[in-house]
């Protein structure tokens, strides 16, 4: 299954440093949303694409057929601070 993302506050530049530490914390995130939930993650693959500002979360659950709501998280990088929304 896949649930999308979005960087509300658009970014412009970003290092790879940048871009690796918004897939590890999304993914972290997903993760502890879903532990929350009572949720059990098979596996969580993170993409994100800057030139168009969307990301795609790729998972699968062991124990639940459904969606799960992920609520928004910000993330502090060196320069900024960002809100990811998952649609």
């Amino acid at each position: 299954m896949i649930i999308t993302f979005t960087i509300k506050e658009y970014p412009e530049l970003f290092t790879v440093s940048d871009y690796k530490q918004i897939l590890r914390d999304v993914k972290e995130h997903f993760n502890s949303e879903c532990s929350i939930h009572g949720i059990s993650v098979m596996y969580t693959r993170v993409y994100y694409n800057p030139e168009l500002n969307q990301g795609v979360v790729d998972y699968e659950f062991t124990n639940f057929e459904g969606r799960a709501y992920i609520a928004e998280m910000d993330v502090a990088i060196p320069n900024d601070y960002l809100t990811i929304i998952f649609d």
